[in-house]
């Protein structure tokens, strides 16, 4: 993806979850921590991609691992876990947003399939991006590559 003025930060790290970067995950096609365009007045943070499919890929298994093994499987919850208020984020504006584009309840029950997945992606993705510009067959090769199938 292009660096330019209308480019979000997740766009230009191939990152649209703007996934932290931590050394101890290795994740597919992950290049590292983030590059900072020169004049940005900000410290490097989240994980840099190779390209769109792998940092979706990373937010689709990210997301089927909290309804999988940390038993996050509400929308409230996951994103509680996601972006927590700890963290300053307003989750309960983030929760709100994401129960609007799904059009899932905040208590209803999740599961770590394809549809769902695909459905919570878009919406995470939108929500930290302020848009979602990927292909929808972009979105789903991304969530069967999380769910083994790619």
């Amino acid at each position: 993806m292009t660096s330019d003025a209308t480019t979000t930060r997740g766009e230009r790290n191939n990152n649209p979850g703007n996934i932290n970067y931590d050394p101890a995950n290795v994740w597919r096609g992950q290049l590292g921590l983030e590059l900072v365009p020169e004049g940005e007045g900000y410290a490097p943070r989240f994980a840099r991609f190779g390209a769109p499919v792998y940092g979706i890929r990373a937010l689709a298994k990210l997301l089927a691992t909290y309804i999988r093994h940390d038993h996050c499987t509400t929308l409230e919850a996951i994103i509680d876990r996601w972006a927590p208020a700890a963290d300053r984020n307003d989750t309960a504006s983030y929760i709100n947003d994401v129960c609007q584009r799904t059009g899932y309840g905040a208590d209803h029950p999740l599961a770590a399939d394809a549809a769902t997945l695909g459905t919570l992606v878009r919406a995470l993705i939108h929500h930290e991006n302020g848009r979602c510009l990927y292909d929808p067959a972009l979105i789903a090769q991304a969530v069967q590559m999380a769910l083994g199938a790619a």
